[in-house]
């Protein structure tokens, strides 16, 4: 008993020692404290407060050993940056306006088409209404009805850091900031779930976090604004399933998306999980898997939706699952260095208010912050993001004769 307390201090220290030696290199509020936060709430909590999802001794080192790795990713990275950075570029105002409300066009319409979808499903007409949207079947036939949709419905991860860029050099007033906001919940309210809105509230303080000086009681009191929003969407969310399912959850939906991914997770490290007929596909190319399916080139492919896990009852793993299916734990190692290495790229990219990767990285932030539930970088989206990110930036650009 004292050896495994020894133990598991050990590794949690080893896990701690790469984030506190790069906040030398990066002070302020980064991708860093979001995934340091993120992993020691989870990990510390399942050993004290919610020990119902507590794995052995074994599946928590693996997550130290695959935290360390992604902040050594970012070690390498950022040491090989010249920081601090004082390149900026310059952008044609006029053109980002254009970009802009071209992308909230864009997004007003593949909402518009996607209102009209649900109606033809018989959605609103259903028992469960806007809340069969949960169901993975329906979001399977929902989200691959329409490539105009995929693309444009949920376009806030561009529009809001160029609303802020604008903003933060005074060519839009507040009040159309706020409107552009406001358009973003909506929008992503109608997906009837709260990650969409958390990816709204994260990508909206880094993108700010970049574009303006920072003052503590703005940035605090907008912080605590969207803690409170999603606090109470998510409230009611779950109330309303509590009263509209059959089986009703007989453990705290939070408390389950949170800590209940390590616990599930310990199914694929001693291969509990059934890949069924996909054994021989690769969940980490889902990226690539989608368009091919689009174009007709494959029949299938292992589905972001995960088979359920009864021990807890969940579907999410956490961000290592489709690296460990594919590769083992030494994939999983692997790969978290990989996105260390990655998100840090963005990030240093970012500090010279590029607005490519500002947009890039500030979605990376909200894939860090739900790396407790699943792997978002694995997903079609975000190449979307960042095919979409540079051809922007590439036509707002101010040409150098």
């Amino acid at each position: 008993m004292v050896s495994d307390f020894l133990l598991n201090f050990l590794f949690l220290l080893i896990f701690c020692l790469p984030y506190f030696f790069l906040k030398k290199f990066v002070p302020k509020f980064s991708h860093l404290d979001i995934f340091f936060g993120v992993w020691i709430f989870v990990l510390v909590g399942i050993q004290t407060v919610f020990k119902i999802y507590l794995p052995e001794l074994s599946t928590l080192i693996v997550f130290y050993i695959a935290g360390s790795c992604f902040l050594l990713g970012s070690i390498l990275l950022i040491s090989l940056s010249k920081l601090p950075i004082s390149k900026s570029y310059t952008y044609d105002f006029y053109k980002i306006k254009v970009a802009l409300a071209s992308i909230i066009l864009l997004s007003i319409m593949a909402n518009i088409q996607y209102l009209f979808l649900l109606k033809s499903l018989g959605i609103f007409d259903s028992e469960l209404g806007l809340l069969s949207l949960r169901l993975p079947q329906t979001r399977e036939l929902v989200y691959s009805s329409s490539v105009f949709s995929t693309l444009f419905r949920r376009s806030h991860y561009i529009f809001i850091p160029l609303a802020l860029y604008l903003a933060s050099n005074k060519q839009i007033s507040r009040l159309t900031l706020v409107a552009i906001l406001v358009f973003a919940i909506i929008i992503n309210g109608m997906e009837f779930t709260r990650a969409p809105l958390l990816s709204v509230c994260i990508i909206s303080i880094i993108s700010y976090l970049i574009f303006f000086t920072v003052k503590r009681r703005p940035l605090i009191l907008f912080t605590l604004i969207s803690i409170i929003f999603l606090t109470l969407f998510g409230y009611i969310t779950t109330q309303i399933e509590e009263r509209v399912t059959v089986d009703k959850l007989t453990e705290s939906e939070f408390q389950l998306y949170t800590f209940g991914g390590v616990k599930a997770y310990e199914n694929i490290l001693y291969n509990h999980y059934n890949k069924g007929k996909f054994y021989n596909s690769y969940y980490t190319f889902d990226f690539i898997n989608y368009p091919l399916k689009r174009l007709g080139l494959i029949d299938g492919y292992p589905s972001l939706e995960r088979e359920y896990s009864y021990s807890p009852p969940t579907n999410l793993y956490s961000f290592l699952d489709a690296f460990t299916l594919d590769f083992g734990i030494t994939g999983a190692f692997i790969g978290c260095f990989i996105l260390g290495i990655i998100v840090s790229f963005a990030y240093v990219k970012s500090l010279s208010k590029n607005l490519a990767y500002v947009i890039i990285y500030s979605s990376c932030c909200y894939y860090v912050a739900m790396s407790p539930l699943n792997n978002e970088f694995i997903r079609f989206g975000f190449v979307i993001i960042i095919i979409q990110a540079l051809i922007i930036d590439r036509f707002i650009r101010v040409r150098r004769t």
